[in-house]
């Protein structure tokens, strides 16, 4: 049996986990994710505790339940937490250094928005890990993936592989999730939801001609 994929969860799936009504889909992803799968960037960490600080800053009655689900997060075995390398780094530093990216890093930071760049830097560090990001902004990491090689970009909720497959060509999602995803489109009267669904993997992605892209050790 093939290894499964190693998935970098980007901070707008983890931060599902710590919503009053998170989406199901979502939570069902996780939930049935093989053992080892699951992975949180340090960058992840960085942008959830910047989110606690602001909220502290504003006097707001939530900081410390955020701070709580933070702390939760990271006591929960189930998620292997990357910190920076050195080749992340250099391939972060190549990023930032991509005109075509810049509006990823420009703006500041306000209580209400998270520092710009951390999808660089989150790309970065899958790219090191040779890990698939799992995220509900796709666009921002297909922007990225035009330049550098991402192994992959999932969006948890549907299913869809925005860049690259799924390995061997099946399903991405486990049972529990397709099951989840298929019964929140049909709606609980339809008498299909009760049944199995397996959608199609998807068109793998393919390199725009004449755009370069990079390696780690380019």
């Amino acid at each position: 049996m093939s290894r499964p994929p190693l998935y970098l969860l980007d901070t707008n799936v983890v931060s599902e986990l710590g919503k009053p009504r998170p989406d199901p889909l979502v939570l069902a992803w996780i939930e049935s994710a093989p053992a080892g799968s699951l992975a949180i960037s340090w960058n992840t960490v960085f942008e959830l505790q910047f989110g606690v600080e602001m909220a502290r800053l504003a006097k707001s009655p939530r900081a410390e339940a955020y701070e709580r689900a933070l702390v939760d997060l990271l006591a929960d075995t189930r998620f292997r937490i990357l910190c920076p390398t050195p080749q992340a780094a250099r391939m972060r530093a190549r990023m930032h250094a991509a005109p075509d990216l810049w509006a990823l890093v420009a703006g500041p930071a306000s209580p209400k928005r998270s520092p710009r760049g951390e999808d660089i830097a989150i790309a970065a560090t899958a790219i090191s890990a040779g890990a698939v990001v799992a995220t509900r902004n796709v666009r921002d990491f297909v922007a990225i993936a035009r330049l550098f090689d991402l192994p992959g970009v999932l969006d948890p909720a549907s299913g869809e592989w925005a860049v690259g497959h799924a390995p061997g060509g099946s399903d991405s999602l486990p049972v529990a999730a397709r099951t989840a995803r298929r019964r929140s489109r049909l709606g609980k009267g339809d008498p299909r939801a009760a049944g199995c669904f397996r959608p199609g993997a998807g068109q793998a992605w393919r390199r725009p001609d004449g755009i370069p892209r990079f390696s780690v050790g380019a």
